[in-house]
């Protein structure tokens, strides 16, 4: 796998509270709050992408990048509130355990497998595999 598969996932925590501090969190449908989340993500994901592949930056910078303006952008535009004032579908998330693990961890674990297998078995993770650099890496 290339350094395009860990840095990837790193947009997704920074952008949880991101989300949670610009909506208000008591009113909106937890359902529609995950899909403007991932809909941010994506975005962004897209912007490091362009950056990385048209503008020829450094994957790791342009991450870096991103994560300085987007948290600077939360703190514009939410003046600082912060996101502890969840409702409790949201926090039941944080709160859960399965098995003495907390669900948050078997969500990690679920997208750490489920990402893996795309970028190391699937003609699609080959390709974003040469994205890192390596051509000869992305085809043994």
């Amino acid at each position: 796998m290339s350094h395009f598969t860990t840095i990837l996932p790193t947009s997704f925590p920074a952008i949880l509270p991101t989300t949670l501090a610009v909506t208000d969190a008591q009113t909106i449908n937890a359902a529609l709050l995950v899909s403007a989340l991932l809909f941010t993500c994506g975005l962004i994901g897209f912007l490091n992408g362009f950056f990385t592949i048209k503008m020829k930056m450094n994957a790791f910078i342009v991450t870096l990048a991103s994560y300085i303006w987007v948290r600077g952008l939360v703190v514009a535009i939410s003046g600082g509130r912060s996101a502890q004032d969840l409702s409790p579908s949201l926090r039941s998330i944080g709160i859960e355990q399965f098995l003495y693990i907390p669900l948050m961890a078997w969500i990690a674990i679920i997208c750490f497998v489920v990402f893996s297998f795309i970028m190391s078995r699937t003609p699609f993770g080959r390709h974003i595999t040469l994205v890192g650099g390596n051509a000869v890496a992305a085809f043994r």
